[in-house]
């Protein structure tokens, strides 16, 4: 009976390990390949000299997150809500037409750089995870 349960409880650990954790790997996979083009597009807008169209995207990018908060390092997140506050600290609106700019454009991508990396890394890491597990 003893070994019985022994062997029921690694069946389970087994399981767990191939199967459910995978599966969560696979769904933050998906969302941090999203965030990931997100920023890349938001970095391509700011070189661009578009600045309303980077703000509409990490608007967009944290309205998708909203529904992913629960399963996303809070670390992660807290890096992604501050890019977000220097982006929209750093926003020129202009008085009454005209484009919105952004001041301290390097400040800017370098801080978005910073969370691109970390993001990359991260999803790098997934995908990694992923491939061993299944081989």
């Amino acid at each position: 009976r003893r070994e019985g349960l022994m062997q029921t409880g690694y069946n389970q650990t087994i399981t767990y390990f191939k199967e459910t954790i995978l599966t969560k790997k696979k769904q933050l996979c998906i969302i941090f390949t999203e965030i990931e083009n997100s920023l890349r597009k938001i970095k391509q807008n700011i070189k661009n000299n578009n600045a309303a169209k980077a703000k509409n995207i990490i608007s967009e990018m944290f309205m998708y997150l909203i529904d992913y908060t629960d399963v996303i390092d809070e670390d992660d997140l807290s890096e992604l809500k501050k890019f977000k506050e220097i982006l929209f600290g750093n926003m020129i609106y202009p008085a009454l037409f005209g484009k919105t700019k952004i001041k301290n454009e390097k400040f800017v991508i370098c801080s978005l750089e910073q969370v691109l990396t970390q993001i990359s890394e991260k999803n790098q890491e997934l995908k990694d995870y992923i491939i061993n597990q299944g081989q």
